[in-house]
């Protein structure tokens, strides 16, 4: 098998470079296009994924060999993690860096500021030996879950490094509010629940993630999130925080605009079940399968799965994924955590291919 690799690898390093030649190229003969440079026109790096994603046929985000309409001895070198489709994210990791299609024009807020509109605190020592050690909730599980299930749209679990398309954390997605839902009164949208009693360690308002192409949109897009830390547990002396990443996907134009939208304080002590703030949900059809909170636990910098849950509750939020999960060349089975390495299992018991 490893020779089997070895002769692939060696076969694909020239392809390779062909491939990242031919990207190159058509980056540049986008940026020389007309019409660059003028306000709304698309960068360079857009109309290049607008052009490879016209092959999207069942716009879902990645294209398949069969889909492929660039020359077919690059699909193998472009489908990175081998799995059968190609995603935005992979090709714009083939691109160079650091690239002069960028727009030219000053940005009103500057997200990578340090530590801009984001505040943290350390617990106290009284404090952190006040809260259980995460393998409590081994036995303990929650029975409160982050957001009421009846406004999930859709979802899926941790998927861990040992998953062939890991990601850090679940994802649940919300259904569109009422009418009745108005920026001028958080309340209207849906509550966002303390999962367990602990301290409320980090409180984020505005915060700017990498611009992303959305090939249902067509478009690059902006994602300003908002966000708490709640610090419920502990292991080894440090903190274990839930973490709460709370993603409207758009950019609503005001750094102070999701302000409102939380309720927990800096430093508050919170029980299981209290509001800690409110789900903005944009009125606008083409965010409802993106607009979503990512959750995941934190310690010691590393990402972990969020197994704190009953076994209820899991497969209560197993019953909404819904078509999220048809992207997987697999079926994922009810869980919070999905093919854990031993770092990212809280409880300290191996790696797993599943835990609740």
């Amino acid at each position: 098998m490893r020779c089997l690799d070895a002769t692939r690898e060696s076969i694909q390093r020239p392809v390779m470079k062909y491939v990242v030649a031919f990207l190159v190229s058509g980056l540049f003969a986008f940026a020389q296009a007309p019409g660059q440079g003028r306000p709304n026109t698309p960068d360079a790096i857009t109309r290049l994924l607008i052009e490879f994603f016209k092959g999207d046929k069942n716009r879902d985000g990645r294209i398949s060999e069969g889909e492929f309409g660039w020359p077919k001895v690059m699909f193998g070198p472009m489908d990175q993690n081998r799995d059968g489709f190609i995603t935005a994210n992979e090709v714009q990791s083939l691109l160079p860096r650091a690239s002069t299609t960028r727009p030219s024009s000053p940005r009103r807020y500057n997200p990578s500021a340090p530590q801009q509109n984001r505040q943290t605190m350390r617990l106290t020592q009284a404090q952190l030996a006040s809260l259980p050690d995460i393998t409590h909730f081994a036995t303990h599980k929650s029975d409160q879950f982050l957001v009421d299930m009846d406004v999930i749209s859709a979802g899926h679990p941790y998927l861990g490094k040992n998953f062939y398309r890991p990601h850090t954390g679940c994802h649940v997605y919300f259904k569109q509010p009422g009418k009745e839902a108005t920026p001028q009164k958080p309340s209207s949208y849906a509550p966002i629940y303390a999962v367990a009693d602990g301290f409320i360690s980090n409180v984020t308002p505005w915060f700017q993630l990498r611009p992303i192409y959305d090939s249902r949109l067509r478009k690059m897009t902006t994602n300003y999130r908002y966000g708490l830390g709640l610090t419920f547990a502990r292991t080894a002396g440090h903190p274990v925080v839930f973490h709460y990443s709370i993603e409207p996907m758009i950019n609503p134009g005001d750094e102070n605009f999701y302000r409102p939208f939380l309720k927990a304080k800096l430093g508050q002590r919170v029980k299981k079940g209290e509001v800690l703030g409110w789900m903005y949900t944009p009125p606008r059809p083409e965010t409802d399968l993106r607009t979503h909170i990512h959750f995941n636990l934190m310690a010691k910098s590393q990402f972990i799965a969020p197994t704190i849950f009953t076994k209820e509750v899991t497969e209560a939020f197993h019953k909404r994924w819904g078509k999220m999960t048809e992207r997987y060349a697999e079926e994922l089975p009810a869980c919070m955590g999905y093919k854990l390495s031993a770092e990212e299992n809280p409880f300290g018991t191996g790696a797993k291919d599943l835990l609740h």
